[in-house]
């Protein structure tokens, strides 16, 4: 079976939709959200929607938790929290309730003993939305996987679409790896030491500018990055049709983007 697994939508339907109809002609029969739904964008109540429509498995992640309560708006940069502000009055109390009772991480095991978890941050301590950006925190993830057996553990949060793995005749030896829009090979999850993989940004690419999010194939044991092209300029109208004030990454990102135009497959 194909999984698609998304994450940090950050209220963009448009951006959303473009990954699942991607994923479906993939042939991917199950979805996973890791988190962020909500946050910056233009339409939460419409990705809320998409993800409940569609059935995801739906990890929170802490703009969600931020908007329901669960993290102190203190927590959050003045942009990110201007973004949370303007969202609670409109995203109303049934979705809310909804996004309350998403758990911080799930961790599904196979029949041959193939553990996979998801989390919006990391494993061990998801409620407190810390980051995996680099090998000396993925260092510190890695044992917290091998005590409860997991293979691979798929992440958000930092939109940085990467992967790490770890050698367990060395524990030192960490391999990290980013995506490369003109070599996207599957990442092999098979490694003894077991392996994190970030899945991108869907609707809020600050960091690569293209929507990006990832295939899981329980079968292969792979897990693919999908590149798929930013619609920027719908994203700038509905942002301002909102009232939205536009990301200052948007217009760098769109001259990077063009620079490395996606071909689509």
């Amino acid at each position: 079976m194909k999984t698609a697994i998304l994450s940090d939508i950050h209220a963009n339907p448009t951006a959303l939709q473009t990954c699942i109809e991607d994923a479906e002609r993939k042939g991917c029969t199950r979805f996973v959200c890791l988190g962020d739904i909500v946050g910056y964008g233009y339409d939460p109540n419409a990705c809320i929607e998409i993800v409940r429509s569609k059935n995801m498995l739906c990890i929170m992640g802490n703009h969600d938790a931020g908007l329901v309560g669960r993290l102190p708006l203190t927590w959050f940069s003045y942009v990110a929290k201007q973004g949370i502000d303007r969202q609670v009055p409109i995203v109303g109390d049934e979705c809310k309730k909804w996004l309350d009772n998403l758990p911080y991480k799930e961790l599904e095991g196979g029949g041959n003993g193939f553990h996979v978890a998801y989390a919006h941050g990391t494993y061990e301590f998801p409620e407190r939305f810390d980051y995996i950006n680099y090998v000396g925190e993925a260092f510190h993830e890695f044992p917290y996987l091998r005590r409860d057996k997991v293979q691979a553990l798929f992440v958000g949060h930092t939109h940085v679409a990467n992967w790490f793995s770890q050698n367990t005749e060395d524990i030192w030896n960490i391999k990290e790896g980013f995506v490369d829009i003109e070599d996207v090979s599957p990442i092999d999850l098979n490694g003894e030491g077991g392996v994190i993989v970030n899945v991108g940004s869907c609707g809020y690419p600050r960091n690569q500018p293209y929507s990006i999010y990832c295939i899981y194939d329980d079968e292969k044991k792979t897990a693919t990055h999908r590149v798929l092209e930013f619609d920027f300029d719908d994203y700038r109208k509905k942002m301002t049709s909102a009232g939205v004030s536009i990301p200052l990454w948007l217009d760098s990102r769109e001259k990077r983007a063009k620079e490395r135009r996606v071909e689509w497959r």
